[in-house]
C-alpha cells in the first residue's frame, strides 16, 4: 500500500491562499469523515455471482450425477468434468504466477523454489516408489485442504464487503468452513477408498480415523448453520450487503450437508452426486475469482498477454478450457503415465501456489 505524503509548502507557489480560509478547510476536511463507497455484497451482481461463485446450478448437476452413477454416461460427464474445468482452473494459476510480472517479483525467489522443490520431490518420489499410487495419495489429501481453505477464503471476501468496518479476523470462517468441507469430503473417502486400489495403500488411515467420527456429523452440520444464524442476527445493520455472503453460505453448508447425510444414511448416489457437485463448485468458482482477480488487477490490463485476453476474456477463457480438454483427447491414453505424472506436478504447484497469490498483504502501518 503506497503512502501519498501532502505536498510540501512552496514559497514560489502561484496561488497564495489566505491563512485563515486555509485552517479553516483543514479542519473542516479533519472533522468530516471520508465517504465510502456503500458495497453492493457482490463481487458482480446477484446472477453472475449466483451461477458462478454461489454455482447455484450444484443440485442440477448432483441430480444428473446421482441418475447416472454406474452408467457409462456417467463416465463420459466424469470425464468432461475432469478436463474441461478441473485442469484447466489447475493450470492457470500458472499463468497468473509467472505471467503476472508485478507479482512475480516480489515474490520471484519462493516462486522458484516452491516449483523446483515440487518437481524435485515428484521424480524423487516416482523413481524411488516405482508408481504413483504415493503421489496420488497427497494429491487427494492436499487437495482436500485446498478445496476447505478456498471455501474459507472466499466467504471472507463477501464477510468482508458485507461487514467493512468489522474488525473480524476472519477466524470463525476458516474454522468452520474448513472443518465442514475436510469432514465431509473424508467421510465420503471413508466409504469409498476400499473399492480404489490406488487408495488402499497409503490412504487406509481414512476408514479408521473417519467411522469412529461417525457420531459428530450433526456437530458438524450444526457450525456452518450457526455462522448463517450470525448473519441473520446481523442483517439488520449490514441490509443488501449481507445478500451475497448469506446465498454463498446457504449454498456451500446445503452442498456438503447432503454429502455428509448421503454417506450417514448409505445412500450412494447422493454422496457421488455432491461430490461430483463439489469438483464443479470448486472449478467453477475459481475460475470465477480469477476473472474478478484479472478484472480488478489494473496492472495487468497493462501487460503482455493479459492485455489481449481481458477485453476477450470470456471467449479466451473458454478457449483454454477447450484446449485442455482436447489436449486429454490425445494425450491421456497414448501417453497415460507422463501425462498424469505432469498434471500431478501442475496440481501440486496450483495448491501451493495459491496459498500464496490469494493471502491478503499485510497492511503497511504509516509513520507518524
Amino acid at each position: 500500500m503506497t503512502t501519498i505524503a501532502p505536498p510540501k509548502s512552496s514559497s514560489n507557489s502561484n496561488v497564495a491562499v489566505p491563512a485563515a480560509e486555509s485552517v479553516q478547510q483543514q479542519s473542516e476536511s479533519q472533522n468530516t469523515p471520508a465517504k465510502k463507497k456503500a458495497s453492493s455484497g457482490w463481487m458482480f451482481n446477484p446472477l453472475y455471482d449466483g451461477l458462478f461463485v454461489a454455482c447455484l446450478v450444484w443440485p442440477i448437476l448432483a441430480l444428473v450425477t446421482a441418475n447416472l452413477f454406474g452408467n457409462p454416461l456417467g463416465e463420459k460427464l466424469g470425464f468432461l468434468i475432469a478436463y474441461f474445468l478441473i485442469m484447466p482452473h489447475r493450470w492457470i494459476t500458472l499463468s497468473l504466477v509467472f505471467l503476472d510480472p508485478v507479482k512475480f517479483k516480489q515474490n520471484a525467489r519462493p516462486f522458484m523454489y516452491v516449483a523446483t522443490a515440487i518437481v524435485g520431490g515428484v521424480f524423487i518420489t516416482r523413481a524411488s516408489m516405482g508408481a504413483l499410487t504415493l503421489l496420488l495419495a497427497i494429491d487427494f489429501v492436499w487437495n482436500a485442504w485446498h478445496f476447505a481453505a478456498q471455501h474459507g477464503g472466499i466467504a471472507r471476501i463477501y464477510d468482508r464487503m458485507a461487514h467493512p468496518d468489522s474488525g473480524s479476523t476472519g477466524m470463525a470462517d476458516k474454522v468452520v468452513l474448513r472443518t465442514l468441507v475436510l469432514f465431509a469430503i473424508f467421510r465420503m473417502a471413508a466409504g469409498s477408498l476400499p473399492s480404489v486400489d490406488a487408495g488402499r495403500a497409503w490412504l487406509s488411515w481414512i476408514p479408521m480415523v473417519m467411522e469412529p467420527l461417525a457420531y459428530l456429523d450433526w456437530v458438524v452440520l450444526a457450525l456452518p448453520l450457526g455462522l448463517l444464524a450470525r448473519e441473520a442476527a446481523l442483517f439488520g445493520s449490514a441490509g443488501k450487503a449481507a445478500a451475497g455472503r448469506i446465498t454463498y453460505l446457504t449454498s456451500l453448508t446445503a452442498l456438503y450437508g447432503l454429502m455428509i447425510l448421503g454417506v450417514r444414511y448409505g445412500h450412494t448416489g447422493l454422496s457421488v452426486g455432491c461430490a461430483a457437485a463439489a469438483t464443479f463448485f470448486h472449478s467453477v468458482e475459481y475460475l470465477a475469482i480469477v476473472t474478478w482477480y484479472v478484472k480488478k488487477n489494473k496492472s495487468l490490463h497493462e501487460t503482455k498477454p493479459f492485455c489481449y485476453f481481458i477485453p476477450r476474456w470470456a471467449v479466451a477463457l473458454v478457449t483454454f478450457m477447450a484446449a485442455c480438454l482436447l489436449s486429454a483427447f490425445m494425450f491421456k491414453h497414448r501417453f497415460l503415465h507422463a501425462w498424469v505424472l505432469l498434471n500431478v506436478i501442475v496440481s501440486f504447484m496450483h495448491y501451493a501456489y495459491d496459498g500464496m497469490i490469494w493471502k491478503r498483504p499485510k497492511k503497511k502501518v504509516a509513520a507518524a
